[in-house]
């Protein structure tokens, strides 16, 4: 048995973080999403954002959170409302 066996053999086996690509394609598909979010939601009159809880100042925050992305995650909508997102 060589050294890097022995190494091996004890080492706890570590699994790989996604690769660039994978990371790449995350990052459109987030992108897309809060795209998505952000078209309808914006598209909803002021009555029904009220409706939901949400102002149109807060779309940008809420379609960013919502795709997976750094917003705050306190503002999305839980119950009945989270349906018309």
């Amino acid at each position: 048995m060589t050294i890097i066996e022995a190494t091996f053999a004890h080492a706890p086996l570590a699994r790989p973080g996604p690769g660039l690509f994978q990371r790449a394609i995350q990052t459109i598909a987030r992108s897309a999403r809060r795209r998505r979010t952000q078209r309808a939601l914006g598209r909803l009159s002021d009555q029904m954002l009220q409706d939901i809880g949400v102002s149109r100042s807060e779309i940008d925050s809420l379609s960013d959170s919502l795709a997976g992305g750094r917003g705050d995650t306190t503002r999305i909508p839980r119950g009945r409302a989270a349906h018309w997102i």
